[in-house]
């Protein structure tokens, strides 16, 4: 007779693209860094440039998401090769770009915070209470920073239910290396089939494998 399987005791979830549309979020955010990059070498009129940059981030400027863009890359080489290619074609200076959007995405919090407060969130909050509710550990794993996750949880008002966080900051291996998932099952006890893994890109399936 086959044995049942561990009854499930956690999630851990993704945060991008899986607790909220990523293009709906993060599009004006992503658009008002390179409107400044854009500004600060004096190309503050190459709206077919800004375009083409948005695209090669990750959104297409209609509300989309695209699956190739930068964002949702995990590779620095695969990342900085593409982008490189991309100034050459442009003729821009990449270290100025580059520069001056990342400047733009540090001062970007208040501009999230409006974004998030007016988002409807409400099936997410509901569902992180009820998995609460059901006493079922919470994790969120993301390769975004813990500055820009801790702001998302905050705004979507789930902080209080989730247990576990990793990021990009976190010390050691990043998803999908199982290094944070192992630690994950060790913190609480868990054998790594009481556990199911929730989210939307390659690197997420990869991880739950």
């Amino acid at each position: 007779m086959a044995q049942k399987p561990p009854k499930l005791k956690a999630i851990l979830f993704d945060k991008d693209g899986t607790l909220f549309h990523y293009a709906s979020v993060w599009q004006r955010v992503i658009e008002a860094g390179i409107d400044k990059a854009f500004s600060a070498i004096g190309r503050a009129d190459d709206e077919q440039g800004k375009l083409a940059l948005l695209r090669l981030m990750g959104v297409d400027g209609l509300g989309n998401n695209l699956r190739k863009g930068l964002v949702f890359t995990h590779s620095k080489v695969k990342i900085a090769r593409r982008f490189l290619l991309f100034c050459l074609r442009h003729r821009l200076n990449p270290k100025k770009v580059m520069d001056e959007y990342e400047k733009q995405s540090k001062e970007s919090g208040p501009l999230l915070r409006e974004i998030l407060q007016a988002t409807d969130l409400s099936l997410v909050q509901q569902l992180f209470a009820t998995l609460k509710e059901h006493n079922y550990i919470v994790a969120v794993i993301t390769n975004d920073n813990e500055e820009s996750t801790n702001l998302f949880l905050e705004e979507m008002k789930i902080q209080q239910y989730v247990d576990f966080i990793a990021t990009r900051d976190t010390p050691g291996r990043k998803k999908p290396h199982p290094a944070i998932f192992t630690s994950f099952c060790k913190q609480f006890g868990l054998d790594p089939r009481e556990v199911a893994m929730v989210g939307d890109t390659i690197t997420d399936m990869l991880f739950a494998k």
